[in-house]
């Protein structure tokens, strides 16, 4: 069981003011950042503009969760605004059939490359990860495991994935870490791993 507090969250105030960010090799952000703290949205838009110009990978999780907007249609508009500024976008079928209503793994795929998105990470319910970049297309299942606790699992795939890819590791490879990170998260209460 999980408690938020976002509505007094420092997080909510993120973006309401410009921010001067240089030197970056990747902003990750989520739909959930952009949920609370959308009213900064031009200043993050400006802001993922400067870094793109940079060379910083702009990545994206939509992470929908309808509850933190006032309706869908503010969700879409909202995140409609950042997707064209996006490199590397990470769905999950299942938020993307609520966003969008895309339950296919090929129309989330033409849905963010169609909005010019370079790499695009499906994350499907059968726990295959589909890749697609202009040169690469792969699928990779991943192992099955006896999970414990599924909190965190998309958050430590993410992590996985952009530790490698980030470090200029090849897409095999950071499916593998990716699948491998959340496959421990999953066998741990809590979504943190024990020291």
């Amino acid at each position: 069981h999980f408690t938020y507090w976002r509505r007094d969250s420092a997080a909510r105030a993120l973006f309401e003011d410009p921010l001067n960010l240089n030197d970056l090799s990747g902003f990750y952000l989520t739909g959930i950042t952009l949920a609370i703290a959308r009213s900064g949205i031009d200043n993050l838009q400006r802001l993922l503009a400067h870094l793109r110009e940079a060379s910083c990978a702009i990545i994206f999780d939509p992470n929908y969760r309808p509850t933190l907007w006032d309706d869908g249609d503010q969700a879409r508009e909202i995140i409609r605004k950042i997707l064209p500024l996006c490199d590397l976008v990470l769905p999950t079928l299942e938020d993307e059939q609520q966003l969008w209503g895309i339950d296919d793994v090929k129309d989330c795929v033409a849905f963010y490359r169609d909005l010019g998105v370079g790499e695009v990470v499906v994350k499907a319910p059968d726990l295959t990860a589909h890749v697609w970049t202009p040169t690469v297309q792969v699928s990779r299942p991943a192992a099955r495991v006896a999970p414990l606790d599924t909190t965190g699992a998309g958050d430590a795939f993410n992590a996985g994935y952009l530790s490698v890819r980030l470090g200029e590791g090849d897409i095999d490879a950071a499916l593998e870490a990716a699948q491998a990170l959340s496959a421990r998260v999953v066998q741990h209460r809590g979504a943190i791993l024990p020291a």
